[in-house]
């Protein structure tokens, strides 16, 4: 932590600035007029520390306001991971909470709070020893907040569906020892960096969703800063996924139905830096993550990130200008919440020809969705049929970078029916497995409605947009980016 002192020289006071420090002149803050200046915020405006900590706030509730995403009633599940962006949503949904639903307060919304923490601590140790307890900074924060706090670790995910979760505040769950081993196997069969990442997303994404319908949560809060959309959107758009990015960057995403929560992401237009500032002078403690690449190679991801905040030095508009143009593409019909929605309103139910990639849960495209159904029809035993499911169902993306296991598999990732180093369905916890099968299901449906529709002679749009007003906005977002 640094001193008032220090803080002010994180302003524009110090640039080409060789006078004494105390003889430097302090700018004034350019919102009240009347306090010093602490930081340089956005694009390098000078505000002292109570305009930026109101600003935020400001902004953070007409962003939710705007898009509806949390209204009176929800049950709203905080993913915690102890960084900065976690630690500055709980403090700004906090300033929105209304404990008193008798007395509503203006700018307050009357809604439940709890909060989750996936221990990732099996990522980094061995089967046999492991530290799968929450940081104790986050323990007090949620106990500050009066927020309670569920521990769960990254390896329930492989518990069967129809089990429940144990809160494991203890580390220690009888349930949950054995399944580390399963989580290690299953990350050593994928030799792709940029793979192991997104299945690691993947994995905790699904773990969260089944916290919350078991916590009967209707909506799922991710602390996605606006630079982490920006870095979202370059490695979607070099991974191949540009179809997938329009549902990945909005306020509200109810891809999988009313019968699941719908995941928000409340901080999406403040910048990592900001909420960084946030945290320091409001005195949130920031934990590191403990999870990084394996030494010596970088992923997709890795390289987006430092792209990026390359731009972002030399430019500081250009995580809000690629984050603007990412939003012009045109969103799918479960990223628009209507007011007075809830989890069960039929208005956020996905599209009936939207099918999903059972791991990353994109939505693929009219190619993937035949791809889909082509290579289960000629398979004679049931192993052979699970392995058809699980690399057929998945987006190109997922196939390429975690199916396929080896130089020769990744060169033939298109064939359907190549049977080489592929990675193992049985390796997969049984929510994916299950999904891949119903996937395989809805592929087969969507196929029969657009053979209805070529045969009546009318053309198919893809679910969500018109194809030709989506492939304009892709090239505009392309042209961008390599510019």
């Amino acid at each position: 932590m640094t001193s008032r002192s220090d803080a002010a020289d994180m302003g524009p006071a110090e640039d080409g600035d060789t006078a004494p420090q105390e003889k430097r002149k302090r700018p004034v803050c350019m919102k009240c007029k009347s306090k010093p200046a602490e930081v340089a915020a956005r694009q390098r405006e000078p505000l002292c520390r109570g305009c930026l900590c109101d600003g935020l706030v400001s902004k953070v509730r007409g962003g939710v306001r705007g898009s509806s995403s949390i209204e009176p009633g929800d049950n709203v599940l905080i993913a915690l991971s102890g960084g900065a962006a976690s630690q500055a949503m709980l403090y700004f949904l906090k300033q929105m909470h209304n404990r008193d639903r008798e007395r509503l307060e203006r700018g307050q919304v009357a809604f439940d709070l709890k909060a989750v923490h996936v221990v990732e601590a099996a990522l980094v140790a061995s089967p046999q020893r492991s530290d799968s307890t929450a940081p104790q900074q986050l323990v007090d924060s949620c106990h500050k907040a009066g927020v309670p706090l569920h521990v769960i670790p990254l390896e329930a995910v492989f518990l069967p569906v129809s089990e429940p979760i144990p809160n494991d505040t203890s580390g220690c769950c009888p349930s949950l020892q054995n399944l580390q081993s399963d989580l290690h196997r299953l990350l050593q069969a994928v030799s792709d960096v940029t793979g192991k990442e997104d299945l690691i997303a993947a994995l905790r994404k699904a773990i969260l969703l089944r916290a919350a319908a078991q916590l009967s949560c209707n909506k799922v809060a991710i602390g996605t800063s606006a630079t982490r959309m920006a870095v979202r959107a370059v490695a979607m758009s070099a991974k191949g996924s540009g179809y997938a990015l329009p549902g990945a960057i909005h306020f509200t995403d109810s891809r999988h139905g009313s019968k699941s929560p719908t995941v928000i992401q409340p901080v999406r237009e403040v910048g990592m830096r900001e909420l960084a500032m946030l945290c320091h002078f409001q005195g949130l403690p920031v934990a590191a993550p403990l999870y990084s690449p394996a030494s010596g190679k970088t992923s997709i991801n890795t390289l987006s990130e430092q792209f990026v905040a390359r731009l972002q030095a030399n430019v500081p508009s250009s995580v809000s200008t690629i984050l603007r143009t990412a939003c012009k593409l045109k969103a799918f019909p479960w990223n628009e919440c209507t007011r007075g929605s809830t989890a069960q309103s039929a208005g956020q139910q996905p599209a009936a020809l939207d099918v999903l990639c059972p791991i990353c849960s994109s939505p693929l495209t009219d190619a993937e969705i035949k791809e889909a159904c082509q290579s289960a029809a000629h398979e004679d035993s049931k192993d052979r049929l699970k392995q058809a499911h699980l690399s057929s169902s998945c987006c190109h993306s997922c196939r390429f970078q975690i199916i396929a296991t080896d130089a020769a598999s990744k060169a033939a990732h298109k064939d359907v029916s190549h049977r080489g180093s592929l990675l193992e369905a049985t390796l997969l916890p049984p929510c994916i497995q299950q999904n891949a099968h119903q996937i395989a299901d809805a592929a087969m449906q969507a196929v029969a409605v657009m053979d209805i529709h070529h045969q009546a002679g009318r053309p198919f749009a893809a679910p969500g947009a018109h194809a030709s007003h989506r492939e304009h906005m892709r090239a505009q977002l392309a042209a961008y980016l390599l510019d």
